[in-house]
């Protein structure tokens, strides 16, 4: 948030300037950063995400860790970055995992039959 902050105060004071490539580099390492910490948290067999399961556990996490970078980078880059786009796609992905699930289940229904 702090490179986020900072590169924004950039773009206001100086509204013609281009991002200098420390803001590209800020961000991705702190996103990586975050992304190594919370995959090493995960490996130790938390508490709190055992009554969930996880699988529901981690594709929630994965899910707000997607929208979170999808949040940044529209507030860095707000003319290249459709929030309707993202919100569509992931909508229409998430329909066809249950539409694979689903047809999944059917099949295993039929062939213990």
């Amino acid at each position: 948030l702090i490179v986020v902050a900072v590169s924004q105060a950039i773009q206001y004071y100086a509204p013609s300037a281009v991002s200098p490539p420390w803001c590209a580099f800020g961000i991705g390492f702190t996103f990586a950063f975050h992304a190594a910490l919370t995959t090493h948290a995960l490996r130790q067999h938390q508490p709190d995400l055992q009554p969930t399961g996880a699988f529901f556990s981690f594709g929630l996490i994965a899910f707000c860790n997607a929208l979170v970078l999808v949040l940044i980078l529209k507030v860095l880059f707000p003319r290249w970055i459709s929030l309707t786009f993202f919100i569509s796609q992931f909508a229409a992905n998430t329909l066809l995992i249950f539409d694979k699930i689903i047809w999944l289940i059917k099949r295993m229904m039929e062939i213990g039959n």
